[in-house]
């Protein structure tokens, strides 16, 4: 049976909710996920944005977890280290903080770097991987390859093929040939096939504790003035509505996560957004859902309408009558009608984007 993994806020009473609603839901959260802010290891999410909680919050939690039978599974899924897995200096610190975190309970880690994935296997085999979406698994060839890791027990595959049902059906085959499961991001927000992915990923790793510089949030920036600018941008993400859930169930997915560990400081409602995805179906604006019902950018600006325009168009990707993105935006306009299910609000369009470029200008002085 399917899961839902979702991001940790550190607070006992939420493991209670979890519990609750796990009751009333068929698709349950069997798994919680998510990393100290105060590291110069770092992940994939700047520090700044996670909650602040301290080494015996995290034992404390993990602890809760363990006894409901709640996986936490604490992401180390930086793209870079700088080269310093492969200094000794570099391998005692990596190796020291993840002994201690071992040591408070958690025996699942979420990498997106081969190396580190080599070190866990050799230093703590019995804690298991599960490989990161920074990874980029989007080809028959990937995943073969690296189900070759032993201690790998799941694989998030790369967005930009969510809505190529054939190729997530074939990957996930191969997967499970190899005792292997595989997850989707519900909501994600990211550019189909962004052009800074790898860029913004590096930045968000090295933008560690302790960092001697001013963090601007320059590729961030750009990604959302591309959606703003054209909505076509905000169409072909790779997020997928609660309507499309089983969609996935049947090409085999095993694991549904919901990104957003940064939206905990912002009040994110996520046991909502898991009662919603396993009822299947959603009236409202499903960037709101995305959002995890907080209030930002985009949120505020998009009113994604579920309607039969934006169904319509889905089921055609779906089906492969239309081969979304496969030539560029430039030459396409193959989704004009699902346009019409994306309104914008433009007061607030005419603030987020001053606020933008304003970060932009900043980083050029």
């Amino acid at each position: 049976m399917p899961i839902f993994t979702i991001p940790a806020d550190f607070k006992i009473e939420s493991i209670k909710k979890i519990l609750v609603l796990n009751k009333n839901c068929k698709y349950k959260v069997k798994e919680s996920y998510g990393s100290l802010r105060n590291s110069e290891i770092g992940s994939g999410r700047k520090y700044f944005e996670l909650p602040d909680v301290s080494y015996d919050d995290l034992k404390t939690y993990v602890q809760e977890c363990n006894k409901n039978d709640i996986d936490f599974n604490y992401t180390l899924n930086l793209s870079c280290y700088d080269n310093n897995e492969f200094t000794e200096h570099g391998k005692e610190k990596l190796l020291s903080y993840i002994k201690k975190l071992v040591d408070c309970g958690i025996r699942h880690f979420t990498i997106a770097m081969p190396s580190l994935i080599e070190l866990l296997m050799n230093h703590f085999p019995e804690v298991k991987v599960t490989l990161s979406v920074i990874t980029g698994i989007d080809s028959l060839s990937k995943i073969e390859r690296f189900v070759k890791f032993k201690n790998i027990k799941n694989i998030y595959l790369h967005e930009k093929i969510y809505r190529n049902l054939f190729l997530v059906k074939k990957i996930t085959d191969i997967a499970h040939k190899n005792d292997v499961k595989v997850g989707v991001i519900v909501n994600s927000f990211c550019l189909s096939d962004c052009p800074f992915r790898n860029y913004h990923y590096n930045f968000g790793a090295h933008a560690t504790n302790g960092s001697s510089y001013i963090i601007p949030e320059y590729y961030g920036s750009l990604c959302a003035l591309m959606k703003i600018a054209d909505k076509r941008n905000v169409l072909n993400a790779p997020w997928i509505r609660p309507n499309d859930l089983e969609k996935y169930v049947k090409c085999g997915v095993d694991r549904f996560k919901i990104s957003g560990r940064e939206m905990h400081t912002n009040g994110a409602d996520i046991p909502k957004v898991v009662e919603i995805y396993n009822r299947g179906e959603f009236s409202e604006n499903l960037a709101e859902l995305f959002m995890c019902f907080t209030k930002c950018p985009y949120s505020e600006i998009f009113n994604i309408k579920n309607d039969e325009n934006l169904n319509n168009y889905l089921e055609d990707v779906f089906a492969g009558r239309n081969k979304c993105n496969l030539f560029g935006c430039t030459n396409c306009m193959k989704c004009k009608n699902a346009l019409s299910s994306i309104e914008i609000n433009e007061v607030n369009k005419e603030k987020w984007s001053k606020i933008f470029n304003d970060r932009i200008t900043k980083f050029k002085e």
